[in-house]
């Protein structure tokens, strides 16, 4: 499908993303009228070591390595772009020393449903992976696709990624597997307990 270049309109469906089109268009503001010298970087979901385990290939990977069911919002469909975090940090180096002030660039991976994303995980671990999901209540006003262009970085600033999706994950998983008490640590934790189980059960507050 279509990817949205940095100048498409920002369309939030709900008050979360709505916060984040707030802050931009609020540097926007403060750059086209009082010039401040900012730069915007708009990245698509990262993935990588040392995430929190709330997050998607945090929790499908050590949900699996405890044996425990993996909630999947809605049909599990929507589509996000994965960008290995190191791919992430080097083109925010590359914007800090060589972009113009003023600019706004994209920054995104490879598009893969949430789904796509555990089938890919779970084949890793040799797991079954129709096993081990429950689905529950999708989230009020869902983004179903993120589709950020990063054409503009690549053709202004020369960056490309050098991680794809298939060939990192392997070592993702790996790390989450050797380094279980940082994670288990985490999933401890009261304030984790409490959002995940209001996740798991599809319940989301005002």
């Amino acid at each position: 499908g279509t990817r949205s270049p940095e100048d498409y309109p920002l369309t939030p469906t709900n008050p979360y993303s709505a916060t984040k089109a707030g802050a931009d268009l609020m540097v926007q503001a403060y750059m086209k009228t009082h010039r401040v010298p900012a730069l915007i970087v708009r990245s698509s979901n990262n993935f990588g070591s040392y995430q929190y385990p709330e997050k998607l290939h945090g929790l499908v990977i050590t949900n699996l390595l405890e044996g425990i069911k993996i909630p999947v919002h809605g049909n599990g469909e929507h589509l996000r772009s994965w960008l290995h975090v190191q791919d992430f940090c080097a083109a925010l180096d590359l914007i800090m020393h060589k972009a113009e002030d003023f600019k706004i660039y994209n920054i995104s991976g490879e598009e893969k449903s949430n789904i796509e994303v555990i089938k890919a995980i779970a084949g890793i671990l040799d797991k079954d992976y129709s096993q081990h999901v429950e689905f529950v209540n999708d989230r009020l006003g869902p983004d179903l696709r993120y589709a950020p262009d990063h054409s503009l970085i690549e053709k202004e600033l020369g960056w490309k990624r050098k991680y794809t999706y298939a060939d990192s994950l392997k070592e993702v998983i790996d790390w989450y597997a050797k380094n279980r008490p940082w994670w288990q640590k985490i999933k401890k934790n009261t304030d984790f307990l409490e959002h995940y189980e209001k996740q798991r059960k599809g319940i989301y507050d005002l």
